[in-house]
């Protein structure tokens, strides 16, 4: 009979211990799963968070590029617009023309006829002389404002006041030999940096 007591005492005393490690061993494997779990997260927002700081660097070097490009331009051609210090001039369009019956040009010459629209954003006046304001060159050479070629437009000269807010369109008359091949119109406002318009053919 003690014997048998005994005997039941030490199973007891193995179940408690059974019971004890494997506790503390489902304790630990759910300790580290939380702890890795922790580490994960805390990885997943660091990368979020350089993610983010890669793509905010990314936006600002392209901004970055974008006005670089825009500051170093040379030159304009057809539909693009100049910005400077508030100021819009957009070459708008241009016209070639033989004329008409009472007004042509020389032999072996056409009229030219470029368009821009100047915008006054500032809080200025700004004046715009096509004799002043305005030197043209065809195929490298200087040519001079054609009042010949003027004629032929319905639109205004490029002369007069534009208050702020408002804009002024007008043309450039040129008479250019048949085969030119590039005309650059340079404008200079208020004595403002000069910009340049390229028109090719």
């Amino acid at each position: 009979m003690d014997n048998q007591q005994t005997k039941k005492k030490k199973k007891w005393w193995v179940w408690v211990i059974i019971v004890v490690v494997v506790a503390a061993a489902l304790a630990n494997a759910f300790g580290d799963k939380k702890d890795k779990d922790k580490d994960t997260k805390k990885a997943d927002n660091k990368t979020e968070q350089t993610e983010t700081a890669e793509e905010k660097n990314t936006e600002k070097e392209t901004e970055a590029e974008t006005e670089k490009t825009e500051e170093e331009k040379d030159f304009f051609i057809i539909g693009e617009t100049a910005e400077q210090k508030d100021v819009l001039i957009t070459l708008q369009y241009v016209v070639e023309d033989t004329g008409s019956e009472f007004n042509k040009p020389d032999d072996g010459k056409v009229f030219v006829l470029p368009v821009f629209e100047i915008e006054n954003n500032s809080n200025k006046d700004i004046v715009i002389s096509s004799i002043m304001s305005v030197d043209a060159y065809v195929d490298g050479y200087a040519a001079k404002n054609s009042l010949k070629a003027l004629i032929e437009s319905d639109e205004s000269t490029l002369d007069g006041k534009i208050v702020p807010g408002k804009k002024l369109k007008g043309t450039y008359g040129l008479e250019v030999p048949e085969d030119w091949k590039e005309i650059e119109i340079i404008i200079e406002l208020n004595r403002r940096e000069a910009i340049t318009f390229k028109i090719t053919k």
